[in-house]
This record gives structure tokens, sequence and C-alpha cells, in this order.
């Protein structure tokens, strides 16, 4: 059996992914927070790395964050 032998040079952070959705989409961190009821400074927190992402805020996430056209 071959197992995947995979290993990227760099793996990019929860907060740093975030960060490049949130200017996609052309979302601040202030209106993120709203839309998904949490308060503002918990997205700068998951960003900065302070803060985990919870399963709630995971859920916030995809449904602010999907793209409309995706055909996943």
């Amino acid at each position: 059996m071959t197992r995947n032998q995979y290993k990227p040079d760099r793996v990019s952070s929860p907060g740093d992914t975030l960060k490049e959705l949130l200017a996609e989409f052309g979302i601040t961190q202030e209106e993120l927070a709203r839309s998904i009821n949490i308060p503002g400074d918990a997205v700068r927190d998951i960003i900065k790395g302070d803060a985990a992402i919870t399963s709630d805020v995971a859920h916030g996430l995809e449904q602010v964050l999907t793209d409309p056209t995706s055909t996943n």
C-alpha cells in the first residue's frame, strides 16, 4: 500500500485564509462579524491566531463566504 507523501513547503493558517477571503469578497472584518452575529473583535482574534474557529463560527463563515456561482 502506497501512502500519500505530499509535504507542502508552506501551510497557511486559518486566519491567513480568512483574511484572504475577506479581501476576495470585499467584506470588512466588522461586516463579517455582524453578518454571523459575533463580536467584532472575534474576527480580528481569529485572523491573529488568538481565537479558534468554533463550529458555529465555521457555519457562519460557510454561509457568508461561499461563492454562489460555485458548483461543488
